[in-house]
């Protein structure tokens, strides 16, 4: 029995990154060769494997039963981005889809290397708190013990400070595992709430950033910011490239984003737009659109030349997101190591010295 591919949406989220720029290219390659969609599909779903070579074999289903490659792509719902599906439809319409396609691919890989980049920036940080983590956690089991059994021995008065290790000691066993558990309950909770709630479900498609926790440390909302940006821009050099409406360039550009502010302020720019509106008050000023950004649109608006300043605009968005990241990659493991090491030091000095110079004291009244 066969199942409806908009369930199958539902059920599986939009296709990977790397899926994604793996089945553009592939549809490049055969509409450069002069190879018909459906023969060259068929070879793909047959090369490739796992959930790319059975969207593979249905758009080759579809196309061979006469429907065209932006139908065909429609048909799979949520697990092709609407913004591709436009952008399929104005390279046909304009006898430029390789272009279009190849536009495509640049853009995916540089959101891939920028994604790359910022979960990068996360891994020594993590080893640092796995390691303060874990030794603190040591000190409770195979240290603590042994103090606590001296205590006893030698009926010394305890001290608050005392009483708040003995305490950790006797529910190590419960905070120990129990925190890592509530972390990566936590991390996964706002995975799958990222993944419900992920552009992609609006047409945004699987390159859109979705900061999630992340956004709590200092510097992190700037770099997914200027990512975001970086998008919109780029997304909307090539549709209007490529002779997608004004309006409908706008709602697609901003849906591939994920910023929820951003997609609320361009619908209001759109509607506003088509009713005729000129560009400076169609287009209002918010947190969302930066004035500098602002400012470009509507100055290439203008004069004209909307792609080419928003493809310039694009890069320097992009740039900045990745000076952010490459200073907080550089700066956050050194703040990391002065706060969690100095803190754990501080703890392992207040956990072992307190209590041996209390043990010292004792012995030598």
């Amino acid at each position: 029995m066969s199942t409806n591919p908009s369930r199958r949406a539902d059920r599986g989220g939009s296709i990977s990154l790397d899926e994604f720029i793996l089945l553009n290219e592939e549809i490049r390659s055969l509409i450069r060769a002069g190879v018909p969609l459906d023969l060259g599909l068929r070879g793909t779903a047959s090369r490739v494997g796992g959930r790319l070579s059975e969207i593979a074999d249905r758009l080759a289903r579809r196309l061979e039963g006469g429907a065209s490659l932006e139908d065909a792509l429609a048909a799979e719902g949520d697990l092709v981005p609407a913004v591709y599906r436009s952008l399929i439809a104005a390279g046909f319409r304009s006898g430029r889809i390789e272009e279009v396609l190849g536009s495509v691919s640049r853009f995916a890989a540089s959101m891939r290397d920028l994604s790359a980049e910022i979960r990068r920036m996360l891994i020594y940080p993590g080893a640092v708190v796995v390691i303060a983590y874990t030794l603190f956690v040591g000190l409770n089991v195979y240290v603590t013990p042994r103090l606590m059994t001296t205590y006893e021995l030698s009926r010394l008065q305890t001290s608050w400070w005392i009483r708040v290790i003995e305490m950790l000691q006797a529910t190590v066993g419960w905070w120990g595992p129990g925190i890592p558990i509530a972390a990566a309950t936590i991390l996964l909770a706002e995975w799958l709430w990222s993944c419900s709630t992920s552009a992609s479900a609006r047409g945004g498609g699987p390159a859109a950033i979705q900061p999630g926790l992340l956004r709590l440390i200092p510097g992190f909302r700037g770099v997914v910011g200027n990512a975001r940006l970086a998008r919109f821009a780029h997304l909307l050099s090539v549709l209007t490239e490529f002779e997608v409406p004004f309006p409908e360039a706008l709602r697609l550009s901003a849906a591939g984003t994920g910023d929820a502010r951003l997609i609320l302020l361009v619908e209001r720019a759109a509607k506003s737009a088509e009713a005729g509106q000129p560009p400076d008050r169609a287009i209002p000023e918010g947190r969302a659109l930066p004035p500098l950004l602002r400012w470009l649109l509507l100055l290439s608006l203008a004069q004209g030349t909307l792609p080419s300043t928003m493809r310039h605009a694009a890069d320097v968005y992009e740039q900045r997101a990745l000076t952010r990241a490459e200073w907080i990659q550089r700066l956050l493991p050194s703040v990391l190591v002065i706060v969690l090491g100095g803190g754990m030091a501080l703890l392992y000095a207040l956990s072992l010295f307190l209590p041996l110079q209390s043990v010292w004291r004792s012995l030598s009244t």
